[in-house]
């Protein structure tokens, strides 16, 4: 996939509308949008019709349509790319650069809406990922990926981008991309003669996705904020084994509006509304990952103490209280007593982590499945969540390398494996909290560095942030609607309309 297999033509004579001729490599024919249609045409007819276009870019892959406004549409092509790695035989590249070409106009699509710019810095930001290969869907975990034909909608960034493809019957899998948000690690291991992978994979969903102080908690239908899936995958040969990990925003209706520096202000609304969010939530989990375990890290301070009292109320008093068990552990407070704090915690998740195991496969055969999930959960799910997390993950991988019997001989693998996970979870938290932060994890080992990083959170999440969110719910949603609205047409709304999803249809 080093080559840029997408060659893109527009008809620049005014005496027509405007048309966007696409060809790619290793399909007969081209793609022909014009006037807002979209249209196959076969190797003979895009033999003649090229003859009146002139060539604008050789991209690496399409993303789809966007509308940006009512009147006006754009084609979203990836034009840089990096390659983190191969999985499965697949390139698995971070896109580094789009470009937006208009199907309505002949002019330049960022003089039409200012916000092309925003978006194109978003899109171009190294957060979104995708596969060179069919074969591989990076919206599916190892896990999930027998458990059914389509890919998760909760991670797949681009799918509404190819609903004007699939309403003109066009083979989005032969002439589209999909991606994902997040971040993609891969590492190559040596055992001997044998080369295996080290991979941490983490998906952001993109159902309640904004920036920190822009979206908190859950909303009605509750999706949380900040909620990712993160899967520790080893694979060596033909044997595969992935562990997977969750963490997303507390489950209520709470949020820290105004101007925030220093301590922040939780604001709560009343206890009983988020009652139906929170059972939807943790429904959805049972649904999606069986059994589970909620890992609460907030303090004691302030609004972190309201919001976890809250949170722990509100569990006890759900039907899933007998069900799911709700560790909660003080991070702050406990690894100032002691940085061996966090080994009393791995004791408490150690019961979750043996009976809950994790998914092995060899070749084609699933030998054992990973039976359910931690989901771990500070404040923003970044600097706490993200050590907590990597206490799992490191722990977990010992028993994973054992699984694949490759310790043999004199080489350590299980010391090797372990010291790239490190590398690799550090680099992961830094990644997602880029995202919803704006800038890298503090890992308290650094004062100056976690203070830097600090005063540019304050000014990012006070400042620059709005631009980013309205980044994110063009490109969701694009010129369909304000998800605003969506939150306030949930009230009004039979609940039985508002969850027409893929949730309510089984196909989780």
């Amino acid at each position: 996939m080093s080559v840029r297999g997408i060659r893109i033509w527009r008809r620049n004579d005014a005496r027509f509308q405007p048309s966007i001729l696409v060809e790619k490599n290793g399909l007969d024919g081209s793609l022909l949008f014009q006037g807002g249609a979209i249209a196959t045409l076969d190797s003979d007819s895009t033999d003649v019709e090229r003859r009146s276009y002139q060539k604008i870019v050789d991209a690496y892959g399409i993303l789809g349509v966007l509308a940006i406004t009512k009147d006006e549409a754009v084609l979203v092509a990836v034009t840089g790319v990096l390659s983190v790695g191969q999985l499965y035989g697949a390139d698995i590249l971070k896109i580094t650069n789009v470009e937006f070409i208009s199907l309505r106009t002949f002019g330049s699509v960022e003089n039409v809406d200012s916000r092309i710019i925003d978006l194109q810095r978003l899109l171009s930001s190294q957060m979104f990922y995708f596969s060179s290969l069919q074969s591989y869907d990076l919206t599916r975990s190892a896990q999930h990926r027998d458990s059914h034909d389509c890919s998760d909608a909760r991670f797949f960034w681009n799918r509404s981008l190819h609903f004007s493809f699939q309403r003109y019957g066009i083979d989005t899998d032969n002439w589209l991309l999909k991606c994902m948000a997040g971040s993609v690690l891969v590492r190559v291991v040596y055992v001997g003669a044998n080369t295996g992978r080290v991979a941490l994979i983490s998906r952001l969903s993109c159902e309640r996705v904004g920036t920190r102080f822009n979206v908190r908690g859950a909303n009605y239908l509750g999706n949380v904020a900040n909620f990712v899936e993160t899967e520790q995958l080893l694979l060596f040969d033909e044997k595969e084994c992935s562990l997977l990990q969750i963490r997303g925003s507390i489950p209520l209706f709470w949020e820290q509006p105004g101007v925030n520096v220093g301590s922040h202000k939780v604001k709560l609304r009343a206890f009983e509304t988020s009652l139906p969010a929170y059972h939807r939530h943790l429904s959805q989990l049972q649904h999606r990952y069986g059994e589970f375990a909620i890992v609460n890290l907030l303090g004691r301070k302030e609004g972190e103490r309201v919001l976890g009292d809250a949170f722990k109320t509100q569990h006890k008093s759900s039907h899933f209280a007998p069900l799911v068990d709700f560790i909660d552990f003080d991070y702050h407070a406990q690894m100032k007593i002691s940085k061996e704090a966090i080994v009393q915690l791995k004791k408490k998740m150690s019961p979750h982590m043996t009976k809950h195991g994790f998914f092995y496969s060899m070749g084609k055969e699933i030998v054992k499945r990973q039976t359910g999930v931690i989901r771990t959960n500070c404040l923003d799910c970044l600097d706490r969540t993200n050590a907590v997390q990597t206490a799992i993950g490191l722990q977990m991988s010992h028993d994973q390398v054992a699984f694949l019997n490759l310790n043999a001989g004199k080489v350590n693998v299980e010391q090797r494996v372990e010291e790239i996970l490190r590398d690799l979870w550090q680099k992961n938290g830094d990644q997602c909290s880029t995202i919803y932060a704006g800038t890298g994890a503090l890992d308290g080992k650094s004062k100056l560095k976690d203070a830097s990083r600090s005063l540019a959170r304050t000014i990012q999440n006070n400042l620059m942030d709005g631009a980013k969110q309205e980044s994110f719910d063009l490109f969701l949603t694009g010129a369909a609607y304000d998800p605003r609205l969506f939150d306030r047409a949930c009230n009004i709304l039979p609940p039985s309309l508002i969850q027409e999803s893929y949730y309510y249809h089984g196909k989780l």
